[in-house]
């Protein structure tokens, strides 16, 4: 449900990010799955204990070149 997030929230030290299609653990780059990431990055900024954001995408996997992959974060996280 979709305030699992926001729950959770006082709780969160780290947070490994990543997309999916919904139907497994596909480790995509945020964007080419259909996680909501506006929803998830605006209540994660509100997260008073946050202390680390980890990409957990294998851009082999998903053919993207770690600049991309950078860029991709950096404009995620405005």
């Amino acid at each position: 449900d979709e305030q699992t997030l926001e729950k959770l929230l006082p709780y969160i030290v780290t947070c490994h990010l990543h997309d999916n299609d919904g139907s497994r653990d596909q480790h995509l780059l945020p964007g080419t799955g259909c996680v909501d990431w506006e929803h998830c990055i605006s209540n994660l900024k509100k997260a008073p204990r946050l202390q680390c954001l980890q990409s957990e995408v294998i851009p082999v996997r998903c053919n993207v070149s770690i600049a991309r992959l950078c860029r991709c974060f950096k404009e995620l996280l405005k």
